[in-house]
C-alpha cells in the first residue's frame, strides 16, 4: 500500500507542478501584451483564464486528498511523510501567488520584460517534474534579479505588483526543487 500511495502522491505532486505550469506560460503570453486578450469583453479569455486558473486549484484539491489519505494510514506505512508534507506546503503558496497573478492578468497589466524570466521559469518547472517524476536530482536554472527593465521607477503599483509575484512564484518553485526526500518508511 504504501508503494502505491507514494506512487499516487508523486503523480498528484507532479500534475500540479505541470499545471502552474501551464498556468505561469499563458501568463507570459499576456504579459506580452501582443494579442493581450481583454478579459472584461472576451468570454472565451476569460474561461481559457479560468479554466487554468480551476485546473491550479483542482490539482491541490487533488494533490491535498491523496495526503491526507497517507495521514490517515498506519504511520510505518507513510513515505517521506514530512517530505511530501513541506511540498504541499509550497504548492499552496505557489497556488496562492498563481491566483494573484490571475487577478492582475484580468486587469490587463501588461508588463513584457517580465517574458525574459519565461525560459529560466519553465526550465526551472520542467526539472522540477523530472526529479517529481523520476527521483532524478536535476539543476534549477539561475534566475538573475538585477534585470535593469523590471527595476524600473516608472513602473506603475500593478506592474510592481506582478513583478514581485513572478518572482516568488519562481522562487517557491526553486523552493520546492530544493526540497530532498528522504525515501524512508517512518
Amino acid at each position: 500500500m504504501a508503494a502505491w500511495r507514494s506512487h499516487d502522491i508523486n503523480n498528484k505532486a507532479t500534475q500540479g507542478i505541470i499545471t502552474a505550469g501551464v498556468l505561469l506560460n499563458y501568463a507570459f503570453c499576456q504579459l506580452k501584451g501582443d494579442n493581450r486578450a481583454d478579459f472584461i469583453v472576451d468570454e472565451q479569455a476569460r474561461q481559457t483564464l479560468m479554466g487554468y486558473r480551476k485546473n491550479v486549484l483542482m490539482a491541490e484539491h487533488d494533490w491535498e486528498l491523496v495526503f491526507n489519505d497517507m495521514q490517515q494510514e498506519p504511520k510505518r506505512t507513510h513515505e517521506d511523510s514530512d517530505y511530501q508534507q513541506q511540498l504541499l506546503e509550497q504548492y499552496h503558496q505557489l497556488v496562492h501567488y498563481l491566483c494573484i497573478l490571475v487577478s492582475m492578468l484580468r486587469k490587463g497589466v501588461v508588463l513584457p520584460a517580465i517574458v525574459d524570466y519565461q525560459v529560466p521559469i519553465e526550465q526551472g518547472i520542467e526539472a522540477l517534474v523530472i526529479q517529481l517524476r523520476d527521483g532524478v536530482d536535476t539543476t534549477f536554472p539561475y534566475l538573475d534579479d538585477l534585470n535593469t527593465e523590471l527595476q524600473d521607477d516608472s513602473l506603475s503599483a500593478d506592474q510592481m505588483t506582478v513583478r514581485a509575484v513572478i518572482m516568488l512564484s519562481a522562487a517557491t518553485l526553486k523552493h520546492l526543487h530544493q526540497l530532498k526526500s528522504s525515501g524512508e518508511l517512518i
